[in-house]
């Protein structure tokens, strides 16, 4: 097969999964406020409509998050939709998008793979596993973190020596970390990366001083998050937090969860081990362990943060985004590894071939299991989620004989009283499923 031929055959079925993703959107989307919309987004809202949203209220403490860039362009989309959550989704799985042509640039430049290795990068990125996030128009700060965290490795990569990339990379940096606690991880995990490629101690130090100062910045004036406070509950409950882990990862997979989690683990600290014995593969695998590490980094925080609410609260699909990243990460890895066992100067490989025929295999299968589930599993809850979705939307429209109990099993979990008081401002407003267009 010609090159032309390849990349023309491979970038048809790279549009495959983005068009799954917005045609799932159109599906299962339902145009009705849910959970952290109503006390998150709204108030927000309103406060634009009437003339008095202030630059406080943007940057106002959410749980751990401070979500001023999200905050911003949700109230932008909601004020030109009326509320219209599907137009949120929408521009979320564009983010992602974004995020998707980031990473295959970046792998086809730094690795030099052929094109037909880089297809199963655009299925796992743009899984439908990861419906809540998909279906959920408030998750669209995660999907922007991505975006504006490989955004920061683009501008490193394509910087060199200029002082205006790695500008351009902190202004991304920047902008991840004021939309969401996860956002902080692009400093160390950019640190990483622009010392693959080369950085000097000074532009080192200074993007390290740049980041403590935007991490100080975030964290002043933080106050107590809604879930209990245990940082240390991992280490004094190895066993659980090592299953809790198992559950995170395997969020992604349809099937035997703790297994194929724990499986992905191990790889994926194998794979740490060999990159850290080895310089030349620290400066070439630079792009898959920067996905790792957005992944790691990413399942630490929910580690630490949730841990103390059990095990239940680590297969949600909501986390499924980052290590379906850690997953890309991987099998970008071994197909490089196992495309370069021999290095160009001749010398010999640190890993012996049928080590990494192994490992390859080993990730294959990983990744097969993932593939192999995720429309079916997608599909599935996807159903269920609209089927709660609309159910909600019917109980806003006949609001006078909707219980409490029932508007926040559907809507928002904590209080159907809160629902009840702000569907008074969606109806006076004509926003959401009260602006005349069709909730689904």
């Amino acid at each position: 097969m010609s090159r032309r031929l390849a990349w023309t055959v491979s970038g048809v079925l790279m549009t495959a999964p983005v068009g799954l993703y917005f045609w799932f959107v159109d599906l299962f989307g339902v145009n009705v406020p849910f959970e952290d919309t109503w006390n998150g987004t709204l108030p927000l809202l309103r406060a634009f409509a009437d003339g008095r949203l202030q630059l406080a209220a943007l940057w106002a403490q959410h749980n751990e998050n401070r979500m001023l860039v999200p905050n911003l362009l949700t109230v932008l989309i909601d004020s030109a939709t009326r509320m219209n959550e599907r137009a949120d989704m929408l521009v979320s799985g564009c983010c992602l998008v974004l995020a998707l042509v980031v990473i295959l640039v970046l792998a086809s430049r730094t690795l030099r793979l052929g094109p037909v290795l880089l297809v199963p990068v655009a299925f796992l990125v743009m899984g439908l596993v990861q419906w809540e996030n998909i279906l959920w128009a408030f998750q669209l700060a995660w999907m922007l973190i991505l975006f504006l965290s490989v955004a920061s490795l683009a501008a490193i990569e394509w910087a060199g020596n200029r002082w205006s990339g790695w500008a351009l990379a902190a202004t991304f940096g920047v902008l991840a970390s004021c939309s969401s606690l996860q956002g902080l991880l692009v400093w160390p995990v950019a640190l990483y990366y622009g010392w693959a490629v080369g950085w000097s101690r000074t532009r080192a130090a200074a993007w390290t001083a740049a980041g403590l100062v935007t991490a100080f910045a975030y964290s002043w004036g933080l106050g107590p998050v809604g879930t209990p406070s245990r940082p240390l509950l991992p280490l004094q409950e190895p066993t659980v937090a090592a299953h809790f882990a198992g559950l995170l990862v395997g969020g992604m997979f349809d099937f035997h969860h703790v297994a194929l989690g724990g499986l992905t683990i191990a790889t994926a600290v194998v794979l740490a081990v060999v990159v850290v014995s080895d310089r030349r593969w620290r400066r070439e695998l630079r792009l898959p362990m920067a996905l790792i590490g957005f992944a790691v980094g990413f399942d630490a925080l929910v580690l630490v943060g949730r841990l103390p609410l059990g095990l239940a609260a680590a297969g949600a699909s909501r986390y499924t985004t980052y290590n379906l990243c850690l997953l890309a990460g991987l099998w970008l890895a071994s197909a490089y590894l196992v495309g370069r066992r021999v290095a160009p100067e001749g010398s010999p490989p640190s890993v012996s071939p049928p080590v990494l025929w192994v490992g390859a295999a080993l990730v294959a299968l990983i990744v097969g299991c993932q593939l192999g589930g995720d429309i079916p599993a997608g599909l599935s809850a996807g159903a269920s989620a609209r089927a709660q979705r609309a159910a909600g939307a019917h109980l806003l429209l006949d609001l006078s004989r909707a219980p409490d109990s029932a508007l926040a099993a559907d809507l928002f979990f904590p209080s159907g009283q809160y629902v009840r008081v702000w569907t008074g401002v969606l109806r006076r407003h004509r926003w959401s499923l009260f602006s005349g267009t069709p909730y689904r």
